[in-house]
C-alpha cells in the first residue's frame, strides 16, 4: 500500500491515516526524550545554585577578614605583598566573573533546554493531535465503509426478498389460474347437467301435455258422439257420456298423479303445469257439466 511521511516523521497510509504502532514507538520516544532533558534541566540547576552558594560564602568569608598589616615587613616584602594581594584580587574577580558566567550559561541552559522541553512537548501534542485526527479519520472512513456495506447487503437482501415476493405473488397467481379453470369446469358441467335435466322435463312436460290434449280431444269427440247417440237414444247417450266421462276422469287422475311425481322428482315448470291441469279440468267440468274442484 502506498504510503508518504508527515510532518512529523509518520508514515502516512493511504485511506487509512498514520501507522497506530509508528505512532505510539514515537511517541514513547519523545517522552523519554522529555524525561533526560528535564534531568539534565534539573542537575544544571542543582550545579548553578551550588556554585552561587560557594561564591556567596567565599565573599562573606573576605569580607569577615581584617585588613592586613604589613608594618613589620619590609619594603620588598611589603611590595611582593601587594602584588600578591592584587593578584588574588584580580584572581576572586575572575572567579566570580566565571562563577557569574557559569550561573548565566546554567540559566541559559536551562532556559534552552525548558524551551527545547515547550518545544518537544509541543511536538508530541502536535503528534497527539495529528495521529488522534488520523485515528478518527480511519474511523470515519470504516464507518463510511461499514455503512456502504450495510447498505449494500439492505439492497440485496430487498431484491431477493423482492424477487421471492415476485415467484409467490406468480405461484398464487398460476394456483389461482388453475382454481378458476376448474371452477368453470365445474360450473360448465353443472350447468350442462341442469340444462339436459331440464331439456328432461320440458320433454316430459310436452309428452304429458300431448297425452292431455289427447285424452281432452278424445273426450270432446266422445261427447260429440254422445250428443248425436242421444237423438237415437237417450238412455244410451247417458250411459255412453257417464262411461266417457268416468273415462276421462280416471285418464285425468292418472295424468294428474304422472305430473305430481314427476314435480316432486324435477321441481320444475310446476306452474306452467299446474295453469295447464287447469286448463283441462276447466274443459273436462264443461264436457260433464259441472265444476270440479282442483287437487
Amino acid at each position: 500500500m502506498a504510503s508518504t511521511e508527515s510532518p512529523h516523521g509518520f508514515d502516512v497510509v493511504r485511506g487509512r491515516g498514520y501507522r497506530p504502532a509508528q505512532v505510539d514507538e514515537r511517541t514513547s520516544g519523545l517522552r523519554r526524550e522529555i524525561a533526560e532533558a528535564r534531568e539534565r534541566l534539573d542537575r544544571l540547576e542543582v550545579l548553578a545554585r551550588e556554585l552561587g552558594e560557594e561564591a556567596d560564602r567565599l565573599r562573606a568569608v573576605v569580607a569577615s577578614l581584617p585588613p592586613p598589616t604589613y608594618a613589620s615587613l619590609g619594603a620588598r616584602a611589603q611590595a611582593l605583598l601587594a602584588e600578591v594581594e592584587s593578584e588574588g584580587e584580580a584572581v576572586r574577580d575572575a572567579g566570580e566573573g566565571d562563577a557569574a558566567r557559569l550561573r548565566e550559561d546554567a540559566e541559559a541552559a536551562a532556559r534552552t533546554l525548558r524551551e527545547e522541553a515547550g518545544a518537544e512537548a509541543a511536538r508530541v501534542r502536535a503528534a497527539g493531535v495529528e495521529a488522534a485526527d488520523a485515528v478518527l479519520v480511519r474511523a470515519g472512513t470504516e464507518a463510511d465503509g461499514l455503512r456502504e456495506a450495510a447498505r449494500a447487503e439492505a439492497g440485496g437482501r430487498r431484491e431477493e426478498a423482492a424477487a421471492r415476493l415476485r415467484e409467490v405473488t406468480e405461484r398464487c397467481q398460476a394456483l389461482l389460474g388453475g382454481q378458476d379453470r376448474e371452477h368453470r369446469r365445474r360450473r360448465e358441467a353443472a350447468e350442462a347437467a341442469l340444462t339436459a335435466e331440464a331439456a328432461e322435463v320440458d320433454a316430459r312436460v310436452a309428452e304429458l301435455e300431448e297425452r292431455g290434449q289427447a285424452a281432452l280431444d278424445a273426450a270432446r269427440r266422445e261427447r260429440t258422439e254422445a250428443e248425436r247417440a242421444a237423438d237415437a237414444s237417450e238412455d244410451a247417450a247417458r250411459t255412453a257420456a257417464a262411461e266417457t266421462v268416468a273415462r276421462a276422469r280416471a285418464e285425468e287422475e292418472r295424468v294428474e298423479a304422472e305430473t305430481a311425481r314427476i314435480l316432486r322428482e324435477h321441481g320444475g315448470a310446476a306452474d306452467e303445469l299446474r295453469d295447464h291441469l287447469a286448463q283441462v279440468r276447466s274443459s273436462l267440468a264443461t264436457l260433464t257439466g259441472r265444476g270440479h274442484a282442483p287437487g
